[in-house]
Parts: structure tokens; sequence; C-alpha cells
């Protein structure tokens, strides 16, 4: 019996840079390469005929959707992979795919997506998590063809069920894709962010029930620093989703929820933030990205909370939540899961928890995990969550250590834009009975202002 038949399937324009990238990561496949070009005024068309793809010229409308299904209409293999020229097949990869597909036991590919933090770097880096940008994703990007394959959605299209006349079968490829479209040296994200928001309010114009366009509209704003918009457009996917009847939950759905999570946090509203997340917990096997906001609302609650049975209470329901997160570190989940969710921020968190139930022996394990997993350098959310660990690891050490042990740890971290430092180390000199240097730091800590941590600046009230 014959293999079966495969082609990749691209959309492309002006691509000369990164198409050499593509096109070297897929040659192993052996595919047809078909490629609708949407007006390309570079050296995209001549790379792509020198590599013997077939090229079809398309027309740019704003519709993702309908160029994919330019390529899908010429299609004639018996499998297709879909790629972007920002894209490329990790090592393994293709004899990964030719495997799935001669196995034939499935329908639809999920395929692991590695956003790379760096133009550059290597594939074993991306893979492992130190030069990647937030966690992989499941996307659906290899399909056995039938005469209904074809994409829906002008932005962050999806294929349309029931191309094959029957329920389609899932499997999960060990197939991973690097996707350099948003690495910080690559220079392109403002200008993705720009095109996806204009493609979006488009989509949300046309006022129906969807939510999926609403939620993608709220995290892209929310994405370019577009706060009040990001907002609206949550609430506004949240009331749709509310009366969505589609089992499972659509697209995005996880996203919009930790989304609105995290902005009624911001807003100090930390009772709806933790309804809002638990609320979509229970949706069918739940997501770690509501988990952690579950637990980092459960832990504002418990310092909140008034008496001690409160505050345990609140302390055990973060606890669980962030555990759970962490037995989730590695699994893969077909709506993104928020940036360490699984690994160092959740263990962040938990080391934060258990430091507040008086347990520093088990907060500096979980500490330890979260700086062992950090991505490096850190930056954004990790340089944040990186002063939390040092400051969390200081913390335990005026328990676990001698004060003046504790002293040389906090040393190094008065140069943090924090107070958290000068009231750690007001606390170390208090422990050893050095009053003038306690009254100092506290009023130092007392004079930056700017605080990490709530219950330190009470530690020093």
């Amino acid at each position: 019996m014959s293999s079966p038949s495969l082609a990749v399937c691209l959309i492309v324009r002006d691509e000369a840079a990164l198409l050499p990238g593509l096109l070297a990561s897929i040659a192993p496949l052996g595919a047809e390469v078909i490629a609708v070009d949407t007006g390309s005024t570079d050296g995209t068309v001549g790379l792509l005929v020198d590599a013997g793809a077939r090229v079809i010229p398309g027309t740019w409308t704003g519709d993702f959707a309908a160029a994919r299904n330019v390529g899908l209409n010429v299609c004639d293999s018996d499998w297709v992979v879909v790629l972007d020229a920002d894209e490329r097949l990790a090592p393994g990869a293709p004899a990964a795919i030719l495997a799935a597909i001669s196995g034939g036991a499935f329908d639809r590919g999920l395929l692991p997506l590695h956003n790379a933090s760096h133009v550059d770097a290597t594939a074993a880096a991306v893979l492992q998590g130190a030069q990647r940008r937030g966690e992989p994703t499941l996307l659906a990007r290899l399909f056995r063809r039938g005469p209904g394959l074809r994409y829906t959605g002008a932005l962050h299209e999806q294929v349309e069920a029931g191309w094959l006349g029957r329920p389609a079968v899932d499997a999960q490829v060990a197939a991973d894709i690097i996707h350099l479209g948003y690495a910080a040296d690559l220079g392109r994200a403002d200008e993705k962010a720009t095109r996806n928001l204009e493609i979006l309010r488009r989509m949300c114009g046309s006022g129906g029930p969807d939510p999926v366009p609403w939620a993608y509209r709220a995290r892209d704003a929310a994405r370019a620093g577009l706060w009040d918009e990001a907002r609206l457009a949550s609430e506004a996917a949240w009331t749709r989703l509310s009366g969505c009847t589609m089992t499972p939950v659509p697209a995005a759905a996880f996203t919009l929820a930790a989304l609105r999570a995290d902005l009624q946090l911001q807003a100090g509203d930390v009772k709806a933030a933790c309804e809002t997340a638990e609320t979509a917990a229970a949706w069918g096997p739940g997501h770690p990205s509501v988990w952690f906001l579950a637990g980092v609302a459960h832990q504002h609650l418990s310092l909140r909370a008034t008496g001690p049975g409160a505050q345990r209470r609140h302390r055990r329901a973060a606890r669980s939540w962030l555990e759970r997160c962490e037995a989730h570190d590695g699994a893969l989940f077909t709506d993104e899961v928020s940036a360490g969710a699984t690994s160092w921020a959740a263990a962040c968190r938990l080391g934060e928890v258990l430091m507040l139930d008086g347990d520093a022996p088990a907060a500096v394990q979980a500490f330890a995990r979260a700086a062992a997993r950090l991505p490096q350098p850190p930056v954004g959310l990790a340089a944040q969550v990186d002063m939390d660990v040092r400051l969390g690891l200081a913390e335990a050490a005026l328990q676990t250590e001698g004060w003046q042990s504790a002293l040389k740890r906090v040393e190094p971290l008065l140069a943090l834009p924090c107070s958290d430092g000068w009231a750690l180390a007001a606390l170390a000199c208090r422990k050893g009975g050095m009053m003038g240097e306690w009254t100092a730091f506290s009023d130092r800590a007392r004079a930056v202002g700017a605080w990490r941590a709530s219950w330190r600046r009470a530690r020093i009230e």
C-alpha cells in the first residue's frame, strides 16, 4: 500500500527573510507546498518557485480564512499541514508527522506551538522554555483532507466542523512548531497587534452572539495596553459566553476568563475575580490559567479576611489551586496557558502562601522550584516573579536561618525598586536586637513606598 500524500499549505506576503527557514524545516516531509501569495513585492515568490512550490496568486481582503481556503481549494492530497512563513518545524517534527499520517487513526492533529522569544533562539532553548514566550499551546494544524475542509473566521480562523461528513477524531502529534512572530528582535509584535485589532473590531461590529471575537479583542487590546477597550470587550465577551450553549465551551473561553479575572484583580475587586476564575474552572476539564487566577485571588482574600479561620480557609483554597497548576507542568492545552501558570509563577505564589501559613521550609522548596524554571534572562512578568522569588527566599531565611545570615541574603535586594528588601532588612535587625538599624531601615521602607507584598508592609507598621 502506498504512503498517504501530504501537502503543506501557506499564505505569504513579503516573507523573503523568514521563508528559507520554514522551507528548510519542512523539506524532510517530502510534501507538496501550496502557497497563496497575497501581494509580495520582495523575493518571496522566487524563493517558493525555486523550492518547487505551487504558488497561487491571491488578494488580501483582511480575512485569513478566505486566504487559506484559496490554497485548500486546489489541494488534492490525502493530508494537509497548515503553517506560516514565520514558523518552523522543530527537529524531529517531520518524522512525527509522517509517522502519524501513516497510522492514520485520527482526522485532526493537534501540534504544540512554541513562541520563540528571539529570532536566533535555538530550537532546544525554545522547546525547553528558556527562550520561549509563555507556554506552548496545542493547535489543530494537521488535517485529513475531505470535501468540506475549509476555514471560517477572519482572524484566529478555525476549520469548520463536519468537513468529513462525520465527527472528526483528534490526536495529539509530537511535532513541535516554533513560531517567530512574537520574537522581540523581529519587531513585528506592534504591527500584528494593530492589524489584529482592526480585524477584530470589524468582526465585533456585526453585533452577533459569538463570544470568540470579543474574547480575542479583549486579549489583544490588553496586550496593546488599551485597558479601557480590554475591559469593555471582556465584559461583552463574558455576557455572550454566559448565554452560549456550545459544548465544549468556545475557543478562547479560558483565555477570556483569565483575562477578566486579572482585570478584576487590577481593579481591586478580588471577590469578583475569584468568582470568575472558579466559574471557568468548572468548565469541562478546567484550565491552568483560571486555576492560577483562582489561587492568586484566594491568596488576596486570605489577607483581607478577618479571623484566623477565614484566613486559613482561603490559604487552603489557594494552595489547592496552585498545587493543581504545578501538577500539570508540561501538560498541553488547546487554549493558551498564561506564562508560568504551571511552573515558575505558580510555584512562586505557592511559596508566598506557604510563608503566610508559617511553613518556611516548604516555602523555600517552592521558591527554589520557581527559580529553577524561570526563563533566562527573565523579562516582563518573569522579571517580576524573579524579584518575588528572591524576596521570598530572603523572607524565609528570617525563619530558617540566623538573623546575620538572613541579613546577608537581604543586602543585595536593597537595590530592587521596591520597599520589601528594606522591610526584610529591618526585620532581620530587629531579630538581632539592632534597634537603631531597625528604625532606619523601617523608615527607608516607608519612604520608598512601593511594595511587592502587603504583608511585609504590615510587619513594620
